[in-house]
């Protein structure tokens, strides 16, 4: 995780590609790090509470969601597995945040 402008939002850095996290047109994707990119502006909902595997879960929100909603990183469900992606790469989603929903469950 790296800063963003003073006072905003933090974004997510992937250490290997330089990359950063930025939702939008209905895809999450990577692109070079814009700290004042709303798409790439993240906040971390949760209680803090440790499941019972130790873990702490929380859901990943896009800080500038729709008028209508705020959306949410989302692992891809019907894309569970490792059929069809290449080595282990699975892909990720925006969705309406819903902590209810395991796949948009992070720890």
């Amino acid at each position: 995780m790296t800063s963003s402008a003073a006072g905003a939002a933090p974004v997510l850095r992937n250490v290997g590609t330089g990359a950063c996290l930025a939702w939008g047109g209905g895809a999450v994707v990577q692109k070079a790090c814009a700290a004042a990119d709303d798409g790439q502006q993240v906040e971390f909902v949760g209680t803090g509470r440790l499941n019972v595997a130790g873990e702490a879960d929380a859901l990943i929100q896009n800080v500038h969601g729709t008028s209508t909603s705020t959306v949410c990183l989302a692992a891809d469900s019907a894309n569970a597995g490792n059929a069809g992606n290449a080595g282990n790469a699975k892909p990720v989603k925006q969705a309406v945040c819903s902590s209810g929903d395991r796949y948009q469950m992070w720890n």
